[in-house]
């Protein structure tokens, strides 16, 4: 499998490959918004794609930037009119590459950390990391492949693995995964859920 990359994503796109794709806002983030745990703040969405929770974010009054790779979904994004007006802005980079001008309060990973090479996982940990403000939570869907977890993306992000990617000297963990899962329309994972607040 080639590094997935910009041109690798734009591809995806143009030839409507995007199996991750819901087609609407993921019942996690619906969960946490109703519930009230999760309340307007600074955050960012890293891997955001068409935007469906980046959307529902910026029209609940939300401080919100997303982030991606591919043209065609932050371009989409940019001329919709949810921008109009408010508090949400949407960045074309690398993940890698973006600073915020200031630690945020929230970072929501719903399919960027499945979607990049398991070699940069570490990488990944320390931008989220860095990103967040001490107290700062990280709502994040870890993908569950059954067959072939090796291959992707998506790649699987096996529970213990995350467990220790995320440690618990740098995160505590809120919940455990029997109170977060997902069926994910294409039928070819599952997704846990979790809260972890920066140390």
């Amino acid at each position: 499998m080639p590094e997935p990359t910009e041109k690798f994503w734009n591809d995806c796109y143009a030839a409507g490959k995007t199996g991750w794709d819901r087609g609407a806002v993921h019942p996690f983030l619906i969960h946490l918004l109703n519930d009230g745990i999760l309340e307007p703040c600074r955050m960012v969405v890293p891997g955001c794609g068409r935007g469906y929770e980046w959307l529902e974010l910026a029209g609940r009054g939300f401080n919100v930037t997303g982030i991606d790779l591919a043209d065609e979904p932050v371009q989409y994004l940019r001329q919709h009119p949810a921008n109009a007006g408010s508090n949400a802005e949407v960045v074309q980079k690398d993940i890698f590459d973006y600073r915020p001008q200031a630690p945020v309060d929230v970072v929501y990973e719903q399919t960027c950390l499945c979607a990049i090479s398991p070699k940069h996982r570490e990488q990944y940990e320390q931008t989220v990391f860095e990103w967040l403000k001490p107290g700062g939570r990280l709502f994040i869907l870890f993908a569950q492949k059954e067959t072939n977890p090796g291959d992707g993306p998506p790649f699987h992000c096996g529970l213990s693995e995350m467990e220790l990617l995320f440690s618990t000297s740098r995160w505590r963990w809120e919940n455990d995964e029997s109170f977060f899962k997902f069926e994910h329309p294409s039928k070819r994972l599952f997704e846990l859920g979790f809260t972890l607040t920066k140390k």
